[in-house]
């Protein structure tokens, strides 16, 4: 079982209404969409009563609702349907809409998740939209996610408010919300995305900030204080939570004009691949809403004191009989709960492979670009005349397969070695075989072999001896941990300006090399 879909929402309620009528309206706006549905679309009457045996309004569809509440403060509801793909007689949906209520406060989240109902081995292919709702809640309540308001609408942001909203919201500790940030290309709001059509698209997901005009543009940048972290000329760029002036640029995903208009081109929106990728964050962050879990804890510590008290108390024929129904409801809360427990540990391995494959299909994306045209071909770059100019050009060139640490750009720039070019060629080659690994999960071969042909040695240990009184040169931290990077291709010998060592390490989960060295040769035993 998998989820692919999931968002929790915090709902408010306004004035006259109180908590418990937002409640009820959440809970009949539910059971509505459900039996609406059926209505609609097959002639079908569903009516949604909680506490009910499941429905089956059709054959394998199924629909059931459960309602409990703790001495009208807290109440929770859960309600669950079922049905068959359209396609794929093997795959099952499953909707789940829970909403929590805890004094005034008040909780909604809606998960999808996909179940294979046949052993049968073949790529599994599905079409993932929204619920309609999580549309209907959001139009129908104020939300948020933590201290982040849920915008209906884009931002259209003048230069005049760039830096108030980089301050105050874009680097805030506090924004849950991703934020999408749509540029003009020459002019005002010449967008190669309509602001309010990707909006829609995101709902729940992410807040839209169009900037206005090349000015507005201008004054973004200023706000970040790095352009490699702005986002102009037509780019859509996405910000994820955490962000700072000091984020790194390849942690928040740039998505060029001209890649943009290709998939336009070819009928492959960006919105919908932003979308896909904020919703695989989202199902791999999902989890038991907070407030869900207070209620729930309360809920269980009212049936466990009555239970007690029915014990106590057990006189008549009576009594004894609502002691047993506490214990079939206990009985049925234990295995419900089990299930959800194995389902989890289930899910846990498969999420996190999944939001790796999105992740690399998110690389992959932004990696395309169009085929330029004979008018369109740029002019040829010059040589590369040092190793630091070899390393930001690889840098730049092959973002989805390889990643520079400040080590390896550092002792980049104090190498006089005298031919950058075969470190380029080098660089090259690795992103090329890499490019491979991702695509085909691996090279059919081993690195060496791979290498050999391209004119480089590679080795993929130093010596036990280098490691053990050197291995401090040779270790880097990689995502805030001490990595040994052995694997490494020296060019040429003897001298530094006639020398030089690459060293990298193999990320596997991300199918990524990371260049952690690339200067003088490192101590070794012939040092």
């Amino acid at each position: 079982m998998r989820t692919v879909y999931a968002c929790v929402l915090d709902v408010v309620v306004r004035s006259p209404e109180t908590s418990a009528q937002g409640f009820e309206r959440l809970w009949t706006t539910a059971a509505q969409w459900i039996e609406a549905y059926y209505r609609d679309r097959y002639q079908v009457e569903c009516r949604v009563v909680p506490d009910q045996p499941k429905l089956s309004p059709r054959p394998q569809h199924g629909v059931q609702g459960q309602r409990a509440g703790v001495a009208g403060v807290c109440e929770l509801a859960a309600l669950e349907w079922s049905y068959p793909d359209e396609l794929d007689a093997g795959l099952q949906w499953i909707h789940a809409c829970q909403f929590a209520r805890n004094g005034p406060k008040l909780e909604a989240s809606v998960s999808i998740r996909i179940v294979s109902t046949h052993p049968i081995a073949k790529p599994l292919h599905y079409n993932l939209e929204r619920p309609a709702i999580v549309d209907q809640i959001l139009h129908g309540f104020p939300c948020a996610i933590g201290k982040s308001p849920i915008p209906l609408k884009p931002r259209e942001l003048e230069k005049f408010d760039a830096d108030l909203f980089v301050e105050e919201t874009l680097c805030s500790a506090d924004r849950w919300l991703p934020v999408v940030v749509i540029s003009p290309q020459q002019g005002v709001r010449d967008y190669l995305l309509d602001p309010a059509e990707l909006q829609q698209k995101l709902l729940g997901h992410a807040q839209v900030v169009a900037l206005r005009d090349v000015g507005a543009g201008r004054a973004w940048t200023d706000a970040l204080g790095v352009k490699e972290l702005s986002c102009y000329l037509g780019a859509v760029r996405l910000y994820w939570p955490g962000f700072t002036r000091r984020s790194k640029p390849s942690e928040h995903p740039l998505y060029m004009a001209d890649s943009i208009r290709w998939h336009i081109e070819q009928h492959q929106p960006l919105g919908q691949h932003l979308f896909r990728s904020l919703v695989a964050v989202s199902g791999f962050r999902f989890s038991n809403p907070p407030t869900a879990r207070l209620v729930r804890e309360a809920i269980d510590s009212d049936r466990h004191a009555r239970f007690h008290t029915l014990l106590k108390n057990a006189k008549a024929h009576e009594e004894s009989g609502q002691i047993l129904q506490e214990l079939e409801r206990a009985w049925d809360q234990i295995k419900i709960l089990e299930q959800e427990r194995n389902e989890a540990r289930n899910q846990a391995a498969e999420l996190t492979r999944e939001l790796e494959a999105q992740k690399e299909a998110w690389q992959g994306y932004r990696g395309q670009r169009p085929a330029a045209s004979e008018a369109d071909t740029p002019a040829p770059r010059g040589p590369i005349k040092t190793v630091a100019e070899a390393v930001e050009r690889a840098a730049a060139d092959f973002p989805d397969t390889l990643t520079f640490l400040p080590d390896a750009i550092e002792s980049a720039r104090q190498s006089p070695y005298r031919w950058p070019e075969k470190v380029y060629a080098l660089f090259e080659a690795l992103a090329e075989l890499t490019h491979l690994w991702q695509q085909k999960g691996s090279l059919g071969t081993g690195w060496h072999d791979a290498l050999k042909p391209k004119g480089f040695d590679y080795a993929e240990f130093i010596s036990p001896t280098a490691k053990g009184k050197y291995g401090d040169e040779y270790t880097f931290r990689y995502e805030g941990v001490p990595v040994l990077f052995e694997h490494h291709v020296t060019l040429g010998a003897r001298s530094a300006d006639t020398c030089i060592s690459t060293h990298w390490f193999r990320d596997e989960a991300r199918k990524r090399l990371v260049i952690g060295w690339c200067g003088k040769h490192l101590s070794n035993t012939q040092s």
